[in-house]
């Protein structure tokens, strides 16, 4: 079964948002926040402009708010609804003369409100954020960042003073909260010598008092070694959720539960976390590893799933619906009826992305849409992950999609496949 969209932007320009983890609708469901450029076949770079706006469902027109010279295809600007309201206040992304900062507006009066730091993850309560130094992550991270700030001195395995910090809105003021450091000391692993460490993928669970975040390596092999961990807002009392060094995507279920994709560990995980290993056995072995060892028998070589994992208890990380959900792809709860996650996939040896439904209670998988992606953008810095997000409501699933060769956002009313 598939549907097709209850709305979708359109014109000659290109549309969309960025990452799954925060509603491009407002409260109502009545406007669709979305960046609007003319290119959409390589990189920002310092020159461009993306213009931000909204779409009005009910009018289908499109109404520009404000332009940002911070962006990137995979998250955009961090563009969203500001809350607790989730309604009239936005806050992106944006870059001055000599810096990356971020800007509240108000979209009745048009008041802008100029803030010292870009924004990573913003509190549930609108006051706050919690954000890296995007300067640095250029380097590591080019796809995830932002042109137009080369700063060579943050190019380095480990730059001095980096980590995630506190960005006060009422304040204007950023703290330190970790340390890339401080991570890199923790539970060290010889691995850790070789290459870039940088922490990204910030996200707050729905009450604000935790968040997680990834800590990454470059291996000797090229390939990345990730850890997910969690953290007290004030960046105290960090747990090591995930240790095997495969973890890309997650979510929270509630304030004490996660789901992410990644492996369990197991005997070939944990030889990875040794340099020397990864040198002798890995590096040679990986070309081979790729081409031939593919499907079922790579996730069961590698431990990798979707898991459930309890933040509180730190304890009884299993596999989740593995008999149907078998490639990574970006989670989300129904923030209405938790026993729904939607989520997507990379593309398919056909190049088709698959939108799927799951009950956890019944088990039952649907497919909502399958949608082409051009062969051109597939693994590339510009492809367009469908990166599936709930409304407020539950009722609404938005994506960005490349299907008909141009950028744009779909929007899917799931009310009947849920009943």
């Amino acid at each position: 079964m598939s549907i097709s969209p209850s709305f979708a932007t359109t014109g000659q320009q290109h549309h969309f948002f960025g990452y799954y983890d925060k509603s491009p609708l407002d409260k109502s469901a009545r406007r669709l926040l979305c960046l609007q450029t003319d290119f959409t076949d390589r990189l920002p770079t310092a020159e461009d402009v993306a213009t931000i706006g909204y779409w009005s469902l009910t009018e289908k027109t499109f109404h520009k708010l404000a332009e940002t010279r911070a962006f990137n295809w995979q998250q955009g600007c961090m563009l969203q609804w500001l809350g607790p309201d989730y309604d009239r206040y936005i806050i992106f992304n944006d870059r001055d003369a000599e810096h990356f900062i971020s800007i509240i507006l108000d979209t009745q009066t048009g008041e802008r409100t100029t803030l010292p730091s870009p924004i990573y993850s913003v509190h549930p309560n609108g006051k706050s954020a919690i954000t890296v130094d995007f300067e640095r992550l250029y380097f590591p991270r080019r796809s995830y960042a932002y042109a137009g700030i080369e700063n060579a001195a943050k190019n380095q395995k480990m730059v001095e003073g980096d980590g995630i910090f506190w960005l006060d809105f009422q304040q204007k003021s950023l703290q330190p909260l970790i340390s890339t450091q401080q991570m890199y000391e923790t539970e060290h692993l010889s691995s850790m010598a070789f290459g870039d460490h940088y922490l990204e993928h910030l996200m707050f669970c729905p009450d604000g008092e935790r968040f997680l975040f990834l800590h990454r390596w470059v291996l000797d092999d090229g390939g990345i070694f990730s850890r997910l961990y969690s953290a007290r807002k004030d960046g105290r009392d960090i747990r090591l959720l995930l240790n095997s060094g495969k973890v890309t995507h997650f979510n929270w279920l509630g304030n004490q539960q996660v789901i992410a994709w990644g492996g369990l560990p197991n005997p070939l995980n944990k030889l990875r976390q040794h340099r020397s290993l990864v040198k002798l056995l890995f590096k040679p072995l990986l070309p081979l590893y790729h081409r031939f060892i593919k499907g079922k028998l790579a996730r069961k070589i590698s431990g990798q799933g979707y898991i459930l994992l309890n933040d509180a208890l730190q304890t009884n990380a299993h596999l989740f619906a593995e008999h149907c959900l078998q490639v990574d792809g970006h989670p989300s709860w129904n923030p209405q009826n938790p026993q729904w996650l939607v989520t997507d996939t990379y593309q398919d040896d056909e190049f088709n992305q698959w939108l799927y439904l799951y009950n956890v209670q019944t088990k039952q998988l649907i497919i909502v849409d399958k949608l082409h992606t051009p062969p051109e953008f597939a693994d590339s810095p510009m492809r367009c992950d469908l990166h599936p997000r709930w409304d407020f409501t539950g009722r609404y699933i938005c994506v960005d999609s490349l299907h008909t060769g141009q950028r744009q956002m779909y929007i899917y009313d799931v009310a009947n496949l849920m009943s």
